[in-house]
């Protein structure tokens, strides 16, 4: 629905105030409300409503069909690069302190080639998600390709303790003490998203499989890098609790067997 309204906004809004092409340097939706701020700072009278701290930022109702509208061009100006001219009411209305947009005109640059978005994929790298909007720890904030209201986004939750296999070289099946109970979760060292077996599978209990030794795998961060260590922690399989158990692969809704890409 939002893709079928994208310009019909420019027909039925009367910009009380047109200003002069810029790009957008930040987007965030709070509720109901967009708010935007332009690269170039305001130079024409805001009204009186405005305060001081959000001097140049702008607001757009999304719960009607002209914000949904103006929110759809700006998300596209956002993944494009392209600048957008913003004309105001000249009031203050979704947030009494933020100067209300009355329309929001998209306008391209032939003459410049515009550098490439990072964009976020599935984990088969070919299955588009979305344009990056923003980053902020370990979430990633995307325009879908499929359209939505506001920004979606995709949380990478990372399994940090070890895990414990019956190969010297940490290889083939992997049991779990610690974490993975709740969710699937992103593990780093396997490349994929995986749970633990419930302990009720006895054939998936690690003390079941004897006099074996077991070595720990663990991530380890070297200056910000990302290292794999395997190592004997003096203790066989026999000597664990009924509660480790193996770690069973479960695919991530969004993103696929492993973690999703930014590209």
């Amino acid at each position: 629905m939002i893709k079928r309204l994208l310009f019909l906004f420019t027909m039925t809004s009367i910009p009380l105030m047109a200003f002069s092409a810029s790009s957008i340097k930040e987007l965030e939706v709070l509720g109901e409300t967009a708010i935007f701020t332009l690269s170039q700072p305001k130079v024409h009278q805001v009204p009186s409503c405005v305060s001081a701290e959000h001097h140049n930022k702008w607001a757009i109702n999304l719960s009607s069909l002209q914000g949904q509208a103006m929110y759809s061009l700006l998300v596209t100006a956002v993944s494009k690069e392209q600048p957008v001219k913003v004309s105001s009411t000249q009031r203050c209305e979704s947030i009494a302190t933020i100067e209300q947009a009355a329309g929001v005109a998209l306008h391209k640059k032939p003459t410049q080639a515009s550098s490439q978005v990072p964009a976020l994929y599935k984990s088969d790298g070919v299955t588009k998600l979305g344009n990056i909007i923003g980053q902020y720890r370990n979430e990633t904030y995307y325009a879908s390709e499929v359209g939505s209201k506001g920004p979606s986004i995709y949380i990478l939750y990372e399994h940090t303790t070890g895990l414990l296999f019956l190969d010297a070289q940490c290889r083939g099946e992997a049991y779990s003490e610690y974490g993975l109970q709740k969710r699937p979760i992103y593990i780093r060292n396997l490349d994929y998203y995986g749970a633990k077996s419930h302990p009720d599978n006895i054939d998936d209990r690690l003390n079941t499989k004897g006099q074996v030794k077991v070595y720990e795998s663990r991530v380890e961060y070297i200056d910000t890098v990302p290292e794999t260590t395997c190592r004997y922690k003096g203790f066989m399989a026999s000597m664990y609790s009924e509660s480790v158990t193996k770690v069973i692969r479960y695919p991530h809704p969004l993103c696929g067997e492993s973690a999703c890409i930014i590209k």
